[in-house]
């Protein structure tokens, strides 16, 4: 899952029943493997992942952002509101962002440590260093966002040959341990993606608009 999928407050769903209980019951009634709580085995690759979240472990403490800022989902930049919408449209039924964090990133360590020639998936990023970005008053309040060291951590003891996440929409590419970690940074109406081949990775981007307009 993504978090967009978690948004289920004006519905009345939480985010939890979303994650734990309507999205697996929905795979298994496709045949999907549900990631978040399933290893996927094709030949003799094993993918492992998790939705991930956030913990604010990437909140920069020589910036001007607070966590209060973080909790309240919005921050004043010149005059200019901007806002993180999670917080308005996420519901975790009173559980804090660390501790939904920790518990799904621990699954996943989980998961990762129980099997050998992995490919690992998180949605929200494990390291700062893959948020993409250029720095910016914007993104030292959405970086916060992003993911959580926890997934790093989790890989850099447990993963393997490589990692791939998403969440910031902007390319970017790190090596944690001996996993190459790569933030693949489809945006809005542009996939992009990667093809790995005999260990080298080929980057593609296709935009929807303009095969429609074509």
């Amino acid at each position: 899952m993504g978090n967009h999928e978690l948004w289920g407050k004006n519905a009345n769903v939480s985010s939890r029943e979303l994650l734990n209980d309507i999205f697996p019951t929905l795979g298994n009634e496709y045949g999907f493997t549900y990631l978040e709580h399933t290893n996927l085995i094709v030949k003799d690759t094993t993918f492992v992942g998790t939705y991930g979240h956030f913990d604010y472990s990437f909140l920069k403490q020589e910036s001007s952002v607070t966590i209060t800022d973080l909790l309240r989902g919005s921050l004043n930049i010149n005059g200019r509101q901007i806002f993180w919408k999670d917080r308005f449209f996420m519901d975790w039924e009173g559980r804090t962002d660390q501790s939904v964090c920790a518990e799904l990133v621990g699954g996943f360590e989980q998961r990762l440590k129980a099997v050998r020639n992995t490919i690992s998936i998180s949605h929200t990023i494990p390291s700062l260093g893959l948020h993409g970005w250029p720095e910016s008053p914007e993104q030292l309040f959405y970086q916060p966002y992003s993911g959580s060291r926890l997934i790093g951590d989790a890989i850099e003891r447990s993963g393997e040959s490589h990692h791939f996440c998403g969440h910031t929409h902007a390319k970017a590419k790190a090596q944690m341990g001996k996993t190459q970690v790569i933030n693949v940074g489809s945006d809005y109406n542009v996939l992009r993606y990667v093809i790995i081949s005999s260990g080298e990775i080929q980057e593609r981007q296709v935009s929807f608009l303009d095969q429609y307009l074509s």
